[in-house]
């Protein structure tokens, strides 16, 4: 059986403001509006690489279930097929050839599973972290008279003055409320090591299996 990587846990989790603009009433008196990258933020605090490896093992308990699936529904396809005999009926072919789709179709429903189930763990451990820096944001933006606070989104944001980037001072507080996070910290991209089989990979079979089918 084919496998693949699970997914690529720095594509999927190292960017938390790309595609989504993240924005919030901050409260402050002269309106305007605040911008943060809180890919940056997470990056100098060293958030990126402790939410890849959370990603990370979530994938690999996921990929530790799909894998003891696919082996058990070898093993057991295997024992369907020797018990058919050397000549099995047509009946019995065709019978096989079913049982064989249903457990590939199965097997798909468990990885679509796994899919879904990580993209959702994803999606709550980058809203986490953004919970978490909401307060220490809300408290620049306001000390800069500014009322709401958007993700630095080029897709939503097309231009900004300097002035009104909160970011450098977000993760100055931030550090200074979080003493035990290093200066600096490395982002090195890392990818989930566990493995699932590809989309569109084909169906369960055995050599056994091949043998019994008739014309």
């Amino acid at each position: 059986m084919k496998k693949s990587n699970l997914m690529l846990g720095a594509a999927l989790v190292a960017a938390f403001g790309a595609g989504l603009a993240w924005s919030f009433v901050a409260g402050g008196s002269q309106g305007g509006v605040a911008v943060i990258d809180l890919d940056r933020v997470a990056h100098e605090l060293g958030k990126d690489v402790e939410i890849v490896n959370s990603f990370q093992s979530q994938a690999g308990a996921l990929q530790q279930q799909l894998n003891a699936a696919q082996q058990k529904a070898a093993q057991e396809l295997k024992q369907i097929r020797a018990g058919l005999g050397e000549t099995p009926s047509e009946e019995d072919a065709k019978k096989f050839l079913l049982t064989q789709q249903t457990v590939q179709v199965n097997l798909n429903k468990m990885r679509n599973q796994a899919g879904a189930m990580l993209t959702q763990h994803r999606q709550q451990i980058v809203s986490d972290f953004r919970e978490s820096t909401k307060p220490i944001v809300s408290e620049v933006a306001r000390d800069k008279g500014l009322a709401t606070v958007m993700t630095r989104n080029d897709a939503v944001v097309f231009a900004y003055d300097d002035a009104v980037d909160i970011t450098d001072e977000v993760i100055a507080r931030l550090r200074a409320t979080m003493p035990q996070i290093a200066e600096s910290t490395s982002s090195a991209v890392q990818q989930v090591s566990a493995e699932q089989p590809a989309d569109g990979a084909a169906p369960v079979t055995t050599a056994a299996a091949e043998e019994i089918v008739t014309e």
